[in-house]
């Protein structure tokens, strides 16, 4: 026999699995709460409760709560502040974009808290987050495609126009000469192609912005 105490081993062992796994949602909760603004409103917009950081990012002071409409006033609003607060959705997503002075996205889910007994009306719960900067990248990303597209669009025309004229009078060239030519429209054909699929997908992601 050995002297080992398995159940105690177990029990031991239990123990320390389960303030792991405590440890590991509370430091989660964290990362969430460091990463979400959120807050509460009634249903007539009034703020009720704001987490520290999203206090810092709409500037709502500690003690005037204010309402909504005040807090984002400088903001356009995606539905507008009264259509969030008066729509039927349990769950509805919204976009809060300021322009001036510093450009500020905040997109989010305000959820329908359903009231209290002892309550006349419920109220909202609204979750947000700050995506200014993947926005950015993303515009960034499309207007690159786009110029790259129209660049190379310019001496693609230009080769292909030169291939029209070679191909007017072939027997001018020399064989070598009409191999190149076939070579050349190939590759600028597949190039077009590239090109092609380009504007195309620059104009997918924003379809309103990209003229082409």
């Amino acid at each position: 026999k050995c002297g080992i105490d398995w159940h105690h081993s177990a029990t031991v062992m239990t123990r320390h699995a389960n303030e792991l796994e405590d440890e590991l949602e509370r430091a989660i909760t964290n990362v969430r709460h460091w990463r979400e603004r959120y807050g509460k409103v009634d249903a007539k917009g009034r703020i009720l409760f704001v987490n520290p950081t999203a206090r810092q990012l709409t500037g709502v002071a500690e003690g005037e709560p204010g309402s909504l409409q005040e807090a984002f006033a400088a903001f356009e609003a995606r539905p507008s502040i009264p259509d969030l607060l008066t729509s039927a959705e349990r769950a509805q997503r919204f976009e809060f974009v300021r322009k001036r002075p510093k450009e500020l996205i905040l997109a989010g889910i305000s959820t329908r808290l359903e009231p209290a007994k002892d309550a006349k009306t419920g109220g909202f719960l609204l979750v947000l987050r700050d995506e200014t900067l993947e926005r950015r990248e993303e515009r960034i990303s499309r207007g690159v495609l786009s110029l790259l597209s129209h660049k190379l669009r310019a001496p693609l025309a230009v080769c292909a126009g030169f291939l029209e004229h070679l191909d007017r009078e072939p027997a001018d060239l020399t064989e070598v000469q009409r191999v190149s030519v076939k070579a050349i429209r190939v590759q600028t054909s597949k190039l077009g192609y590239l090109v092609d699929k380009l504007l195309l997908f620059a104009e997918a992601q924003n379809p309103e912005g990209t003229k082409l």
